[in-house]
C-alpha cells in the first residue's frame, strides 16, 4: 500500500471510529474491509487496551468515594458503577494480560466508557452495566464458536437463517 493511500485510510479510520467501532460491536467481521480490520487492529493494541484499563481501574476506585464521577464530562452513576466493580476489575485485568483479545469485546468496553448514554452514565434497570460488562468480557476471549463473526451479507454456516413472522 502507498504511503498515501496508508495516511488516507488512517484518516478515513480517525473520522469514523464511533461507527466503525458499531460494526465491531454488531459482530461483523473485519477481514473484509480494510477500515475495519485497521480500527480491529488499533482496538487490539497493547496502547490502548492499558489505557482501557487504567479508566476501568479508576472508575471501580473512584465508585467507592462519595464524590464519584464528579470530574466527567458526564457523571457515572455510581451504585450501577459499584454493582460492576468486580466485572470492570476483572476487564481491565483481562485487557492488560490477555493475549489475543478480540476487537468486538474491546469495543464493546470503549462503547460502555465512551458514550453518555451507556448504563455507566444514564438511567437504566439496576445491574445493566454488570450485564454488559459480562457480555463484553465473554467476546473479549470467548472460544470461537461464542464469538463467530457475523457476516453483513449472508448467515453464518451452522447458525439457522432468522426470519420475522407476522
Amino acid at each position: 500500500m502507498s504511503a498515501l493511500r496508508s495516511t488516507l485510510l488512517r484518516l478515513r479510520v480517525r473520522l469514523s471510529h464511533w461507527t466503525l467501532d458499531t460494526l465491531l460491536v454488531a459482530g461483523i467481521d473485519p477481514a473484509g474491509e480494510p477500515a475495519l480490520a485497521l480500527r480491529a487492529e488499533q482496538l487490539r493494541s497493547r496502547r490502548h487496551r492499558q489505557r482501557l484499563a487504567s479508566w476501568l481501574e479508576r472508575l471501580a476506585r473512584e465508585s467507592e468515594s462519595a464524590g464519584a464521577g464528579l470530574g466527567s464530562a458526564a457523571p457515572i452513576l455510581r451504585e450501577q458503577v459499584l454493582e460492576a466493580r468486580d466485572s470492570l476489575l476483572l476487564a481491565a485485568q483481562v485487557l492488560r494480560d490477555s493475549e489475543p483479545v478480540r476487537p468486538r469485546g474491546v469495543a464493546m468496553i470503549e462503547r460502555l466508557l465512551r458514550d453518555g448514554g451507556s448504563v455507566l452514565y444514564a438511567e437504566t434497570a439496576r445491574g445493566a452495566a454488570e450485564l454488559q460488562l459480562r457480555m463484553a468480557l465473554g467476546y473479549l476471549v470467548g472460544s470461537t464458536s461464542d464469538a463467530a463473526p457475523i457476516s453483513a451479507s449472508v448467515t453464518p454456516p451452522g447458525r439457522p437463517r432468522l426470519t420475522q413472522t407476522a
